[in-house]
């Protein structure tokens, strides 16, 4: 190193240290392990990931007068709105064309909410390593954003107390949705309060390109494999049978 010249502080280094040593002072051990897994091995050699997977037949929160939003549904033509809302550098134009159900809550001319909806049929997720069969009248619900001028304002509520009835009267029967067990705790209590209960429990790890599985039911015997989870809903609510 020539005279004079100082080594420049590994920033990155010194911020994960800081995260670490936080996470033990809290006591927060689920998230020191995770946090430990994400530092010390690339995500190409090694992933794990540990999903609640939940489910929704009838939402728990009473309607509530909100008359200053309304809900609507979606067309490609509100990109400009969706994009307010949450940008995308891909826009929204794949979801609609795979057919996808989305439910927008305005406020007045502004965009508030939406909320997108996958009926039917097989949901596929590739980086997390599972596919599930939702039956005919099952609905996978995902990307759900609030504008964070409508956070907490009752933006959300709006959303699933008009969305579930329009789907119902689609045929769907079930909503489900999976989100990390391990992270997002808020979101898990706030599904729950909604109105969604969780009825499996699903890791995946993957180690140079092999993966492994373990699912855990709310009742019933733990399962695990090689390759990807293929699951379903081990009650009938969505339709016949699996």
């Amino acid at each position: 190193m020539p005279a004079g010249t100082h080594a420049r502080p590994r920033v990155p280094v010194l911020r994960r240290a800081a995260t670490l040593a936080r996470l033990v002072r809290e006591r927060r051990w689920r998230d020191l392990r995770v946090a430990l897994e994400r530092s010390t091995f690339p995500k190409g050699l090694f992933f794990v990931t540990r999903l609640v997977f939940c489910r929704m037949t009838e939402v728990a929160v009473p309607p509530i007068p909100l008359p200053h939003f309304d809900v609507r549904e979606a067309t490609p033509a509100d990109e400009p709105l969706l994009q307010q809302v949450r940008a995308r550098r891909r826009g929204y134009a794949p979801q609609f064309e795979a057919g996808h159900v989305c439910f927008l809550v305005m406020a007045g001319n502004r965009p508030a909410a939406y909320g997108w909806y996958e009926c039917g049929g097989i949901h596929v997720s590739r980086p997390n390593g599972y596919t599930f069969d939702m039956g005919p009248h099952g609905c996978w619900s995902y990307a759900i954003e609030v504008h964070p001028e409508f956070r907490l304002k009752g933006a959300l509520i709006k959303l699933w107390t008009e969305a579930v009835p329009r789907l119902r009267s689609r045929g769907v029967r079930a909503i489900y949705t999976s989100m990390p067990s391990d992270e997002n705790l808020i979101s898990l209590k706030s599904h729950q309060r909604l109105g969604f209960e969780i009825f499996c429990r699903l890791t995946v790890v993957r180690l140079a390109g092999v993966t492994w599985h373990r699912v855990e039911p709310v009742s019933g015997p733990a399962a695990s494999g090689f390759g990807p989870w293929h699951g379903t809903d081990p009650s009938p609510v969505a339709g016949e049978p699996h």
